[in-house]
């Protein structure tokens, strides 16, 4: 039971470095289906955003230069963003 205790603690410990999965008490909690998808799309939009750096959008690419789901598609990734921003520094 000793060990158990010691794995569990040395788990805790580890998961500190990881707030987004921590709650206020100190217990690993599950992210629900929406935190998941807003948090890939939030990170899509970022690794669109670095892809931009390099002269190529993939958005732009698939949904056509301008138009208006490509707005669309950047406004909601921007929601995602701040919902990403909320949620890692919320209590």
């Amino acid at each position: 039971m000793e060990n158990k205790n010691n794995k569990i603690q040395k788990i805790k410990n580890y998961l500190k470095h990881f707030p987004l999965l921590i709650t206020q008490n100190k217990e690993v909690t599950k992210m629900s289906w929406y935190d998941k998808l807003f948090l890939t799309l939030a990170a899509i939009g970022a690794i669109n955003w670095g892809l931009t750096a390099l002269k190529f959008n993939l958005v732009e690419k698939i949904f056509g230069l301008g138009s208006t789901l490509t707005n669309v598609v950047y406004y909601i990734v921007a929601l995602c963003g701040i919902y990403a921003i909320i949620k890692a520094y919320s209590k």
